[in-house]
């Protein structure tokens, strides 16, 4: 085992010299996509793309135009795990998770056809907002032992960004980087104390996305109901297709306020192309984070809701967080 750890190490670093510079080109090249969501499928099931794999011989894309747009829409950016040396990383959410009050949840990262039983690895991973900027994540354990993985703490504030890029070094040797997508669904172990008394229901049959409630609404649904809510119960089951504004979150580190708004009302299916830019459709997920998210939403003149990134379209009863 001891003789196959050099030509690993010489071939991620060789490999990786060839991979940054095409990871550079990609950002500035972005490929657009679809501006509508046309149906709940594109809510699931959609994988990460395949890998293409980088040698001396392939030809570098050419660059169209070298000037960086001063405000950069996610989706106009492309970014393809790839594979190197063989290697490639994957990550996505431990399913299920717990909707607790502090939201720190755990992120699976597996790095691909590497061995690395006898090797130091050295690791760092950082998820990538809006502009590039790299926001640091808590790698909370690794494992060499099969293949080599790791699990890290995802908070609030990294949550809906989806790009994930990982910096390892082996034995001393300069460090290879990977990048990778996470925005497959996973559902959650829901905490009742941020649902209304009685929700979710799914009373008419056809209640399958979740809205946030303002405080004329809480009170008024206490009453109609004859209940007492917990402090933060602000989530009701409604049908998808009524119209609604949406609730964003910032995934552009540099806007200052991290919450937003859509300006129209429309249908869940249609949030992928009504937060503001800079924000994405996104929940609180924590007691502090619902707090906030209460007093933008609470503002709204009289009994209202909005939509949050929250639903049981693919199965019934079972709430999934949309990251899309």
């Amino acid at each position: 085992m001891r003789a196959s750890i050099t030509p690993l190490v010489i071939l991620i670093f060789v490999a990786s010299c060839g991979f940054k510079n095409r990871l550079n080109d990609s950002f500035r090249q972005g490929q657009n996509q679809s501006d509508n969501a046309s149906s709940p499928d594109d809510f699931f099931g959609r994988g990460i793309p395949e890998h293409s794999d980088i040698s001396g011989e392939e030809e570098m894309p050419k660059v169209a135009d070298e000037k960086v747009p001063e405000v950069i829409n996610e989706k106009d950016i492309s970014f393809e795990p790839v594979a190197i040396g063989g290697a490639f990383l994957t990550c996505s959410h431990q399913n299920p998770q717990i909707q607790n009050k502090t939201a720190a949840w755990v992120l699976n990262c597996n790095l691909n056809s590497v061995e690395a039983k006898n090797a130091k690895v050295t690791a760092s991973f950082a998820k990538l907002d809006l502009k590039g900027m790299p926001m640091p994540l808590t790698v909370l354990a690794q494992n060499t032992s099969a293949g080599l993985s790791w699990q890290i703490s995802d908070g609030p504030n990294t949550m809906f960004m989806n790009k994930i890029e990982l910096s390892v070094g082996f034995n001393n040797a300069p460090p290879a980087t990977f990048a990778a997508l996470a925005e497959t669904p996973f559902s959650l172990v829901l905490n009742k104390d941020h649902w209304l008394t009685t929700e979710p229901n799914n009373v008419q049959g056809n209640e399958d996305c979740v809205a946030f409630v303002n405080e004329a609404e809480r009170v008024d649904h206490a009453a109609r109901n004859g209940v007492v809510h917990s402090t933060f119960a602000r989530f009701n089951v409604q049908d998808c297709n009524a119209r609604k504004r949406f609730l964003c979150r910032r995934i552009d580190s540099s806007l200052a306020a991290k919450w937003a708004l859509s300006d129209d009302d429309e249908r869940f299916i249609d949030a992928a192309i009504n937060c503001p830019l800079g924000y994405k459709f996104s929940f609180p997920m924590s007691d502090a984070e619902i707090i906030e998210a209460s007093s933008l939403v609470d503002a709204l003149a009289g009994r209202a809701e909005v939509w949050v990134a929250l639903s049981d379209l693919r199965q019934e009863g079972t709430f999934d967080v949309i990251l899309k």
